[in-house]
């Protein structure tokens, strides 16, 4: 027999890994390792000969070194195991001040010549545990260190926190179902060690040799390699590790079972009973156990306790509160019922006379994943520390209702898997894909019949839809379906299984008719031959649901969506991930049928079931938090959205390759808010990285590439780079032709995108007949108070009221803002859309008051939903300016344009035209307040931005010039006047075609100018010629011919020629008062001037009818303290003084 203690420790040694080594870092199979760091190592010496014999006695992996910065660097690289450093008590005080709050390191031991040296700096770091002179005390207490270490490591699962709970009767089922070869087991296991590990020779020709000697309890419990291998295995669900011990997990239990059978009888204990656990707990994972009283908790391993209290509590849990700053001692107290272990199988074993050490501590080791309740919670009162806490534990059965309704569902969603195949079931569970693809890969190598290779097609198919290679997971589900449809053993579950996979594979893939085909194929094969709550049939619900989606066929997805919600939430218990789904797919539809209150509803729910259940980096979490951050997105609720937006970009990157789909679509997620939000370059940044990975992953005419073609469009659109939008939309619209059918609401969007690009580039007649072909589709398949429906009314109104066709407008604007107030709340920014475009309709048409309030209205609701500087705010800000500059309320529009000029300076950083048109406008205001000077000031800042970006035949620069020109003749500085009109004549006759309206514009100006400087002949020359050209380019009745009309008017009156006058003035008056929309300060304009001809013709009654006339009109548009209107009432007062001069004589 081979039980001498010192024999078996003198083996537990490895491979030193030097610090110069270049051969492969071998696996390691404990949780911790022992990392060596001397500047004075010399391999040749006898004391670092003795020193690493006695270090391979007690460790599995030891890693000397004696460069500091190949330390650090390979220290740093560590994630998943502790690290116990022995450091040189020379380079100990200079390094370690900057590594002792690594995480990664557990412990520090001085290994100096003089142990009262460095006392100080010692005392300050409190991870270092001692200081050694000798090697053998050195090993004891590492030694030590790693027994807590394992201990600590054995991980705890809790029921509505951790995920794993969810998995933890599962893992125990398929550990035990794995089918092994007892002959060629232990060899594998022998070579994989010899291959991969720093185990010995020794000890593997041991293994190898006397494993069947001994009890696997025996191993188990022996300072060998294996328990230590397990317990590593189990933590980090290594599946290479777990391949190997596959067999040894089983006999274990079978060893605990066949004992726990033994002893039951030997001493028939009956009565209730405590065992005690001591073991240390990160402080934020005891913060989270606090809130679990009354929970059940599963520890995910072999579980060793102690029937010695005082021995648990003093060797593991204080040492581990006063010793380690970060983390919580703990003692478990388990009471343990006999008859529950009897009557659910749930054995133990104490292993006082069967385990390596005989006759040693009273150990009770239970098998892998036992249940217990969370009774209570309590702090043990202790003079040292108050980080020790005592956890009342009680051992459950299974038929506990929470289990037991868990356990239940459990076994319907895996079916028939057993062992390997229900391991990986569970890995792709918790999506462990890369695992799972390797553990999956790895077993189909050695499948011998085909029903077992169908298994394994079929989970791998799983694990490339969900790694988003779905190419190759319908590879793998067509060849599941095979071998299903020609199985001897013929089973309708998997054939549906099959038909669902390849269905779902088919959506991703864009090939919808194929989808729909498989998956109408699995409910016929679910609905004939399946119970109505099998797993299959909610999810194949779900499945042709989101099908359906794609196809913009809404109502359809929801019913199939609350038909899997109700199987679902009658079936499992209510924080079951797939009701969280359930809920989130529903959300989704709420969110497309415009319902988005109830959308927000739905995907709280999921969120509140997966963050109770997931840990806090899960890739559902990161889908979630997208999803609600998309709608509130939708509702306008920036701030709400990139809070979740950012929650779940950290998780996805932590989760997901670079490469990988999921990480496209997200880009495209940013992308769009950022669009939403006008920062239009991160936004072309974030959809062409999103446009990258999906050309990497997905054929050329997936209908993704189309959505990122449009996005871009749209970016493009919004950057004012109108044919590269163009041809991104047409791009869109092509590949969304070969895959959709011509009435699917994706052909749909791209009309809409192409009316709109053609809007913006003044092709109305194009523009409208595409948003007619997109209006006609959405009438077909989305309900009639969708918001899509309002944004496309909305858009066509734009145009009819660019081409004069206000009704229409003004409907189509009325039907959207109607829509949009019943789908979205008060505030959003689509309602300050509708009532700022009915007000622009409202001031084409003259009727500023109602213009006014909806200007205002809108402009409210901006500041209140949109950043400072968004470009939509600043459309606010414009066109509320724009209404009080053509109303005459300048100091009204003033500040709304010096706020337009801060935004559009902090948005149009690279592109100055809108800046140098505010200026432009700010000099009106100016103007129209009197304020000559600053007046040209603002008009000199616009003139120089032009000179500087425009060529110096530009109309814009015209355009300045000539409103240049506008103040100095109303500072009634004429020459000056004339000068700057010259200049824009000029620049216009060099740029425009010589009948070019533009050109009239400037001749009748100048005419004007010729009138006031007492060159009468000249005026009517200049207003003569200014007519002409309107006459030759516009139609008879266009408002524009009345401005020369009305010159050539005055001008007659100058010259005395009253009937002349009054021919051309009325001529002028019949035009405005035909145009639509009326303008009531030109009309009124008219009335004042007829008013001062038939003044000057001593015809007063009439004089006082028009300048009456003119008056009324005025009041509606002016300031009631306005110039013109005081020039009204002071001709009013002349023309009846003179009326009653005229009687009296």
């Amino acid at each position: 027999m081979y039980h001498e203690q010192s024999e078996a420790c003198g083996r537990a040694s490895s491979i030193v890994v030097t610090a110069d080594s270049t051969d492969e870092v071998c696996q390691l199979l404990q949780n911790f390792l022992v990392i060596w760091l001397d500047t004075d190592f010399d391999e040749a010496k006898l004391r670092y000969e003795i020193s690493m014999k006695h270090l391979r006695a007690v460790i599995t992996t030891v890693r000397p070194f004696n460069d500091i910065d190949q330390c650090i660097d390979f220290l740093s690289d560590i994630k998943d195991e502790k690290v116990f450093m022995i450091i040189s008590d020379t380079i100990g005080k200079s390094l370690l001040p900057i590594i002792h709050t690594w995480q990664q390191l557990d412990s520090v031991y001085i290994f100096c010549d003089n142990q009262s040296e460095h006392e100080e700096w010692v005392k300050n770091i409190t991870k270092i545990k001692g200081k050694y002179t000798e090697m053998e005390p050195l090993c004891e207490a590492l030694k030590t260190a790693g027994k807590y270490c394992d201990r600590n490591s054995v991980t705890i699962s809790v029921y509505g926190v951790d995920p794993l709970f969810m998995y933890t009767q599962l893992f125990k089922e398929a550990f035990l179902e794995i089918e092994t070869n007892d002959e060629t087991n232990i060899e594998e296991l022998v070579d994989y060690c010899r291959r991969k590990t720093d185990v010995t020779q020794d000890n593997l020709d041991m293994l190898k040799r006397k494993y069947r000697c001994y009890r696997p309890i025996w191993w188990y419990t022996s300072p060998y390699f294996i328990s230590s291998m397990l317990n590593r295995a189990l933590r980090l669900m290594d599946i290479d590790l777990i391949l190997k011990l596959g067999f040894f997990i089983r006999q274990l239990h079978q060893d605990i079972e066949d004992i726990h059978h033994e002893q039951k009888y030997g001493n028939m204990i009956t009565a209730p009973f405590q065992v005690f656990r001591g073991q240390s707990l990160s402080i934020g994972d005891f913060e989270k156990l606090k809130q679990t009283n009354g929970k059940l908790l599963s520890f995910n391993n072999f579980l060793s306790t102690s029937k010695n209290r005082d021995f648990c509590l003093e060797v593991f849990a204080r040492s581990a509160a006063i010793y380690n700053l970060d983390s919580v001692g703990i003692l478990f107290v388990m009471t343990i019922d006999p008859r529950i272990c009897t009557e659910s199988s749930i054995p133990f074993v104490d292993v006082r006379n069967v385990g390596f050490f005989e006759g040693a501590e009273e150990e009770i080791i239970f098998s892998t994943h036992t249940f217990f309740r969370i009774d209570s919670i309590q702090r043990i009162q202790d003079n040292s520390t108050d980080r020790l806490w005592q956890i009342n534990l009680t051992l459950i059965s299974h038929d506990n209702y929470d289990l037991k309704a868990l356990l239940k569902y459990q076994k319907n969603q895996l079916n028939r898997e057993t062992g390997w195949c229900k391991l990986a079931h569970i890995l792709i569970m918790l999506q462990q894909s890369s695992k799972a693809e390797y553990l999956c890969k790895t077993l189909l190598e050695s499948a011998i019949y085909d029903e077992t290779r169908a298994q394994y097609y079929r989970l791998l198919g799983v694990v490339y839809e969900q790694m988003g290679h779905y190419s190759e997971a319908l590879i793998y589900f067509e060849k599941d379906l095979e071998i299903s449809l020609n199985s001897p053993l013929f089973n309708y579950t998997d054939v549906s299984s099959a038909y669902m996979n390849m269905g779902i594979a088919y959506n991703k893939l864009g090939q919808y008719s194929k989808a729909i085909s498989c998956l109408e194929k699995a409910i016929n094969i679910n609905q004939q031959y399946l119970p109505s709550d099998h797993r299959n049939v909610p999810t194949t619900f779900i499945s042709l649901g989101s099908v359906y989606v794609e196809l913009g066929e809404y109502l359809k997805t929801k019913t199939l969506f609350e038909q899997a919600i109700a199987i679902n939430e009658k079936n499992l218990p209510s924080n079951h991930p797939n009701i969280a789904r359930s809920h989130l797919n529903i959300a989704s539809v709420y969110c497309s049928i415009g319902d988005y209150a109830k959308s927000i509803s739905s995907y709280e729910k999921a969120i509140a079931i997966y963050e109770k259940i997931l840990p806090k980096n899960h890739p559902e979490l990161a889908v979630s938090y997208k999803a609600i951050g998309d709608t509130y997105s939708t509702v306008g609720q920036f701030s709400k959205a990139l809070s979740w937006y950012e929650r779940s970009h950290e998780i996805l990157k932590l989760t997901l390759p670079s490469n990988h789909i999921n990480m496209a679509c997200f880009y495209d997620t940013l992308g769009h808010f950022y669009e939403e939000t006008g920062e239009y370059t991160k936004s072309l940044s974030w959809y062409e990285q999103a446009l990258e990975i999906k050309k990497l992953v997905l054929p050329s005419n997936h209908p993704a590439l189309a959505c990122s073609f449009s996005s871009i469009g749209s970016t493009y659109k919004h950057m004012r780079e109108h044919a590269k939008a163009l041809s991104w939309y047409e791009q869109s619209l092509e590949v969304r032709k070969m895959v959709f059918p011509s009435t699917h609401i994706k052909i749909a969007a791209s009309y809409s995108d192409l009316g709109m690009i053609y809007d913006i580039m003044k092709e109305y007649p194009t523009a409208l007949s595409w948003y007619e072909r997109s209006l006609e589709i959405r009438k077909l398949v989305l309900p009639s108070g969708h918001p899509d429906l309002a944004q496309l009314y909305n858009n066509m109104g734009l145009v009819y009221r660019k081409i004069g066709e206000y009704s229409k407008a003004l409907l189509l604007y009325e039907n959207a803002l109607e829509i949009w107030k019943k789908a979205f709340p008060a505030h959003h920014p689509r309602i300050a859309l509708s009532y700022n475009n009915i007000g622009l309709v409202y001031q084409d048409m003259g009727e500023y008051s109602k213009a006014v309030s909806l200007h205002l209205q809108s402009l409210e609701i901006r500041k209140i939903t949109l950043p400072s500087n968004h470009p939509d705010l600043a459309t606010s800000y414009h066109d509320a300016a724009l209404l009080y500059l053509e109303m005459g309320e300048y100091s009204r529009a003033l500040p709304l344009y010096e706020q337009l000029l801060e935004i559009t300076k902090q948005t149009q950083s690279s592109n100055y035209s809108e800046i140098a048109e505010i200026y432009s406008n700010i000099g009106s205001v100016y103007k129209g307040l009197g304020k000559y000077s600053k007046a040209l000031s603002s008009h000199f800042q616009s003139l120089e931005i032009r000179k500087t970006i425009l060529p110096s035949n530009h109309p814009h620069l015209a355009g300045t010039y000539h409103n240049i020109g506008i103040v100095y003749y109303e500072m009634q500085k004429y020459s000056e006047a004339l000068s700057y009109y010259e200049q824009s004549l000029t620049i216009k006759k060099m740029a425009l075609p010589s009948s070019d309206p533009e050109l009239a514009s400037s001749l009748n100006s100048i005419g004007l100018i010729y009138f006031h400087m007492g060159e009468n002949m000249k005026s009517l020359s200049y207003c003569q010629e200014s007519l002409n050209i309107y006459k030759m380019t516009l139609p008879s009745d266009h408002s524009q011919l009345a401005n020369p009309y009305n010159n050539i008017g005055i001008t007659y009156m100058g010259m005395g020629k009253y009937t002349d006058a009054l021919t051309s003035l009325n001529q002028a008056l019949e035009i405005r008062q035909k145009a639509l929309p009326p303008n009531p300060h030109e009309i009124g304009q008219s009335y004042g001037n007829i008013g001062s001809v038939y003044f000057m013709m001593n015809e007063y009654p009439k004089a006082i009818l028009y300048y009456e006339k003119a008056l009324e009109l005025s009041l509606k548009i002016l300031n009631p303290t306005h110039p013109h209107i005081e020039l009204l009432k002071s001709s009013i007062k002349t023309a009846k003084r003179e009326c009653d001069i005229d009687q009296r004589i």
